[in-house]
């Protein structure tokens, strides 16, 4: 079977991993897979189709879609067998549906995160005013383009259940029918190493003994946590033996090291900026925190964090109590007193952190499913059924 997917991104992590991962597995079981982006790298085998320039210097999601229109038209030829699409983002769907020949094709809507959310929270919170009216126009046009898009889609697959609740009650209009199909906790699927000078650096921390706290995200400081993260931290500052390494970059990475300097934590906390492999050197930390504000989807950071072994401690978000299930494993949302308390007694308490480290592995055990072999299944079957009820071995409501 021939599959087209469409990005907008050439770099970067979360739902554009997942969307490779689909790519690459089709492949592997003998698919031709269409990849259409700006530039870059196909991956896993995929053919790459380039998007034109044109229209580029049109703002967000207008320009996007009349570029992928431009290329659809380019790239006829190649489109013209297409058996089935599949899209991780509204506006790639929107623009698939707006061509008249691929809005024919059965289509997959893959919601691996929650824009609206993000952009919501976003609106208010981001750090520079630009970024906050962004969100706001962002967040307003949303909803509407998902009452366009996922009506029309074949299929839509999302990552918990709670995601299906949260959109049925957004979009009050009849829709597909809706799978299930978490995020599996594989570490292996992610290739990149370590920085080799970044690995010195965080086992000379540890080599001194102290306990390691750490944090892995995408720096939207807020929205994100690490505000509350380096508070926390801050209220540690009498424990010089708790030290913490901030792994990270995004559009608000320079308000970590200000705020490592503000609250004078420059010899606890360490910030080491983006670095490839931070499933790798998550094996390192007795603690990962994932402070998230947001109602996120399923982060691949607490995945990756059960999948090193590490000890986990998250913000009970719907997404982390989906993940970690355990009120042990998760802190009050935004409490700065409460996640400093949290790491204290970890660092102090060797059987309360033996029993986060057990925890956080049955948790990972429920998550140790071949995902690659059922998003291929999920895909064949819209191909071939798409507008059929799921196959019920696709449903992973976890």
């Amino acid at each position: 079977m021939k599959f087209l997917t469409t990005t907008i991104h050439t770099g970067g992590h979360g739902a554009l991993d997942r969307q490779r991962r689909m790519a690459r597995a089709l492949t592997a079981a003998g698919h031709t897979v269409l990849w259409m982006a700006p530039g870059g790298e196909a991956p896993g085998g995929s053919t790459l189709l380039t998007v034109p320039a044109a229209y580029g210097w049109l703002p967000g999601i207008i320009g996007w879609v009349l570029r992928l229109r431009r290329a659809f038209k380019l790239h006829r030829g190649a489109l013209a067998d297409v058996d089935t699409i599949f899209t991780v983002r509204e506006y790639d769907t929107l623009g698939c549906l707006t061509d008249p020949n691929l809005k024919q094709v059965p289509h997959l809507f893959f919601m691996r995160g929650d824009t609206y959310a993000c952009e919501t929270f976003q609106a208010t919170q981001a750090l520079h005013w630009r970024t906050r009216l962004r969100s706001r126009i962002t967040a307003f046009l949303y909803p509407a383009i998902q009452r366009f898009v996922l009506p029309r889609v074949s299929r839509i697959a999302v990552v918990a259940a709670f995601m299906e609740n949260h959109l049925r009650s957004r979009i009050k209009i009849p829709m597909p029918s809706i799978t299930t199909l978490a995020n599996d906790a594989d570490s292996q699927a992610r290739r990149e190493l370590p920085d080799p000078e970044i690995v010195r650096k965080i086992d000379r921390l540890k080599s001194d003994g102290r306990f390691l706290v750490g944090i892995v995200g995408q720096i939207f400081f807020r929205a994100k946590g690490f505000d509350i993260f380096l508070q926390a931290m801050h209220q540690l500052r009498d424990r010089p033996d708790i030290a913490a390494v901030v792994l990270g970059y995004g559009p608000e990475e320079n308000a970590v090291p200000r705020m490592i300097q503000t609250l004078g934590l420059e010899n606890t906390v360490t910030f080491v900026g983006r670095a490839n492999g931070a499933h790798r050197l998550m094996e390192k930390f007795d603690l990962t925190v994932v402070p998230t504000q947001f109602q996120d989807a399923c982060p691949n950071v607490v995945l990756e964090a059960l999948a090193a072994g590490t000890c986990v401690l998250a913000s009970d978000i719907d997404a982390h109590r989906a993940q970690l299930h355990h009120d042990t494993l998760l802190f009050p949302t935004g409490n700065v007193d409460a996640l400093a308390k949290r790491i204290r007694e970890l660092a102090d308490d060797p059987a309360a952190h033996d029993q986060n480290r057990v925890l956080a592995r049955e948790r990972k055990d429920q998550f140790g499913f071949d995902w690659d072999r059922e998003i291929v299944r999920l895909l064949e079957d819209v191909a071939g059924n798409p507008s059929n009820q799921p196959n019920e071995i696709l449903n992973y409501a976890r």
